[in-house]
């Protein structure tokens, strides 16, 4: 009420001839007509100005289009401003022309902006998923903890649930884990995303995991789970059973692996011989030219290294 008064003596005639005189003098005496035409002037350059700064619809879809191709290749954000927004307007004008090449120069592809995009892309994907999660009556997950290049420990979880009629798979979360990657660190680092997202441990059914600091009967992950929902299963990694047991094999099949072991040292540790094996592999037709060392449980490469 007060506002409106105020804005109504504001607008008084008196005070309006007043303000004409002493700020717009060159304007006295001049037609109605006049200060309509002013009044439409101004609002034509504030819908202008507007449209300048105003990215478009078509360009703002353009820029998620592309800031998801960007993730998907694992590619820095700077290739969108840099590589594929000069090649698509070079391409444009060649076969389109000048003006719709101008028209693609409006899509907002800056390594900020490419970054904004795609945590936008992930944010959403991740609450669609925690959606469906809440509504499914039942749910499985799969853990498994890795290193990334900044020795730094990270929790890797995917999630299953029936939706529609089928089984589809997800990837919940990955979060660094702090401190030691004992059981109690990992399942409190679960439990904190659970409660967080909503998630409910009585709808979790069934539970995938490897390490000794996952499966322990009285402190691993296991069985802090166990504790929250006793009904739920829990499984240890098929492949990883496989590893481990591959670890005992009986002496003739292990003197297999260890002559493989011994022949891929020895065309490996140098690089004539590699490519003496190579250009061999080559002219024999094999469907591989290229042989990759063998490591332990970890990277799970000792089936590749027999292929």
């Amino acid at each position: 009420m007060c506002l409106q008064v105020l804005a109504n003596e504001a607008m008084m005639p008196a005070k309006l001839k007043r303000h004409l005189i002493t700020k717009h003098l060159e304007y006295q005496g001049k037609t109605q007509e006049f200060f309509c035409q002013k009044s439409k002037e101004y609002t034509r350059q504030k819908t202008r100005m507007v449209n300048l700064v105003t990215t478009s619809e078509r360009a703002q879809k353009a820029s998620y289009l592309v800031a998801q191709r960007i993730a998907k290749s694992k590619k820095p954000h700077t290739i969108g401003e840099e590589l594929i927004l000069p090649a698509a307007v070079e391409m444009c004008e060649v076969m389109l022309g000048t003006e719709a090449a101008n028209k693609l120069k409006a899509v907002p592809l800056s390594n900020d902006t490419g970054r904004r995009r795609i945590e936008e892309l992930s944010v959403d994907i991740q609450s669609q998923l925690l959606d469906r999660l809440r509504s499914c009556e039942q749910f499985s997950i799969q853990l498994d903890k890795s290193t990334d290049i900044a020795s730094a420990a990270q929790l890797i979880v995917l999630v299953r649930y029936p939706w529609e009629g089928n089984i589809l798979e997800g990837f919940l979360f990955c979060k660094e884990v702090p401190g030691r990657t004992m059981g109690e660190e990992i399942f409190r680092l679960l439990d904190a995303f659970m409660t967080e997202a909503g998630l409910s441990w009585e709808k979790c059914v069934a539970v995938c995991m490897d390490g000794a600091a996952m499966t322990g009967r009285k402190s691993g992950v296991i069985a802090r789970i166990k504790a929250v929902n006793p009904k739920v299963m829990a499984m240890h990694c098929m492949q990883h059973q496989q590893a481990l047991a591959s670890k005992g094999m009986e002496p003739d099949i292990h003197f297999v692996l260890n002559t493989v072991v011994t022949t891929v040292h020895f065309v490996k540790s140098r690089a004539l011989q590699s490519h003496l094996f190579g250009q061999l592999c080559r002219e024999m037709g094999a469907g591989h030219d290229a042989l990759l060392y063998h490591s332990e449980v970890r990277w799970l490469s000792r089936g590749k290294v027999l292929q």
